[in-house]
């Protein structure tokens, strides 16, 4: 066997959940990765919703099913490795109401659990039966943010890190595990040579080898076993001499390891938002000058994380937005105030500006003194976008009633969308009946000033006169069309052309055109749609 695949929940963190990009991390991702090299044996990892990674399974389209827990009516499907790992399965409710301890005291109240998940099975045979089935853990908590969702049972390791992603773990209380599971890998029944190999392959890595994948992931202690050893060895000696002084030292390490270790589950914590938020995270000094940031950031704005750092905030704000931007990064710096929030346009890579709405906070020391800044970066430009298009709706049904001529209507149009798509190459095109000629009433063009009338024929102008729909012809389609006999080209030939029927009583009457000839310009469905409204005005 050259080649098995895997499938997974795709949203259980730490174990398994997708990076900014949508590709899967973790834990069992890493681990599959060095079976590969142990067995020599490719793998072909696939991540989905809890249900559908169950359905496809069953339906026989994967070799082995990961992240999955043994129960009866599992093992009638499946043969299941020995466990790896025990997970706790409480209640979360949120910390208004009590009197919640089990599973019987749930009667009443909806619930909320994966769909597919071991803890449904489990619910459903203490007689709690009013269950709200969501296709993933991250979908519950986004309905506990919006309060559709008040209790919700599901398993630990992933329920600490969505609430404190999206900063609930204050609000909410959990009792003692209705049970333990334990993860399995399995497949279906009856295929017992390959369970073996799987389990052969996984037996191959050796203990070193998973530590270096859970520190990866946990993070590596700062207080560790060598050097509680050490400790050891000096308070047993100590304890010949000064007992006093060895129930005091140890009631110092007792309280040292309870800090160090909140301290660690803290900073591990931070670390698994910071590299798997969905908003961009920046970390910069007091110039403004990046020191890192998140995968979303770089992401956002298509930086690699080493051209980030040789970035400013000044370096990459528009110039409208900058003075506004420094000032108060400075107002913050000095202490004039502890954060801000602004809407901004940053620039992207490629030369565009990305909308923002970016909140700034100092980081200080125990002292007070500030340490770095922490900014996250909203992505706001399609609302910018929407409110753009808003706004020219409303500009150009005003063109249409005050306008006195249809030129100047013309004008007041192709003013308005200027703001919104490239109309740089931009016509109106009107059949005229009584000479059946093309007419252009308005014309903008790169390579031609005027557009003289012209009889009806094969151009992308004509193909929407006679199909009365709208037509994005990128140059797949435009050469498309022209191998069909469906067009030809008629003067430059454009990169794409996007153009709408102009309707009078459902009859077409014209077109209403805009073309690129530079390959860095192009057109999209959202243009269409934009031009489309528009020539209906």
């Amino acid at each position: 066997m050259k080649t098995i695949t895997v499938v997974m929940d795709n949203n259980y963190p730490p174990f398994t959940f997708l990076d900014a990009n949508g590709n899967l991390q973790g834990i069992l991702i890493d681990q599959w990765r060095l079976w590969e090299q142990k067995t020599g044996i490719a793998v072909e990892l696939t991540g989905s919703d809890w249900s559908e990674a169950l359905r496809r399974m069953e339906a026989g389209e994967f070799d082995v099913i990961d992240t999955i827990f043994f129960n009866e009516s599992r093992a009638k499907i499946y043969d299941f490795s020995k466990p790896y790992i025990t997970i706790d399965v409480p209640i979360f409710f949120i910390n208004e109401i009590s009197g919640i301890t089990d599973a019987e005291s749930l009667k009443g109240f909806p619930v909320a659990v994966k769909a597919g998940d071991a803890v449904i099975d489990y619910l459903n045979g203490k007689g709690v039966e009013n269950l709200l089935e969501y296709e993933s853990y991250e979908a519950i908590i986004k309905a506990v943010v919006k309060r559709e969702v008040i209790v919700f049972a599901i398993d630990k390791p992933p329920a600490d890190y969505f609430l404190y992603q999206y900063s609930l773990q204050n609000q909410f209380n959990f009792t003692e595990p209705l049970y333990s599971g334990q993860f399995h890998r399995a497949v279906l029944k009856g295929n017992s040579d390959l369970l073996a190999m799987v389990e052969n392959g996984f037996a191959q890595i050796s203990k070193g080898e998973y530590v270096a994948i859970d520190r990866k992931w946990y993070g590596t202690p700062a207080f560790n076993d060598k050097n509680l050893f050490y400790v050891g060895i000096i308070s047993a000696s100590a304890l010949t001499v000064f007992l006093v002084l060895i129930l005091w030292n140890h009631s110092l390490r007792v309280s040292v390891k309870r800090k160090t270790k909140v301290i660690q589950e803290s900073e591990q914590k931070f670390r698994q938002i910071f590299e798997t938020a969905r908003i961009g995270i920046s970390i910069a000094n007091e110039k403004g000058q990046f020191l890192t940031g998140n995968p979303a950031i770089f992401h956002i704005l298509g930086y690699t994380p080493d051209e980030y750092s040789r970035l400013s905030i000044e370096a990459i704000s528009h110039p409208d937005d900058t003075e506004k931007n420094v000032l108060l990064n400075n107002e913050m710096w000095t202490g004039q105030r502890d954060s801000f929030t602004l809407e901004k346009r940053t620039i992207h890579k490629d030369g565009h500006y990305v909308w923002g709405k970016v909140t700034s906070s100092i980081v200080r020391d125990a002292e007070g003194m500030p340490l770095f800044s922490i900014g996250m970066f909203e992505d706001i430009t399609e609302q910018k976008i929407s409110e753009k298009v808003r706004d020219a709706i409303f500009k150009v049904s005003q063109a249409t009633i005050s306008s006195v001529t249809l030129d100047e209507l013309y004008f007041l149009i192709h003013k308005v969308l200027s703001d919104l798509m490239p109309v740089e190459n931009f016509y109106i095109a009107l059949h005229d009946p009584n000479d059946n000629l093309l007419h252009f009433p308005f014309f903008r063009d790169k390579y031609e000033k005027n557009a003289d009338p012209i009889e009806p024929g094969r151009s992308l102008t004509d193909y929407v006169l006679r199909t009365g729909r709208p037509l994005l012809a990128t140059q797949a389609v435009f050469e498309r069309l022209l191998e069909s006999g469906e067009v030809e080209l008629i003067g430059a030939k454009p990169v794409d052309w996007l153009g709408v029927p102009l309707k009078v009583n459902e009859q077409v009457i014209g077109v209403m055109a805009t073309q690129s000839y530079s390959p860095e310009i192009h057109f999209n469905e959202k243009d269409a749609e934009l031009l489309a409204f528009v020539s209906t005005q």
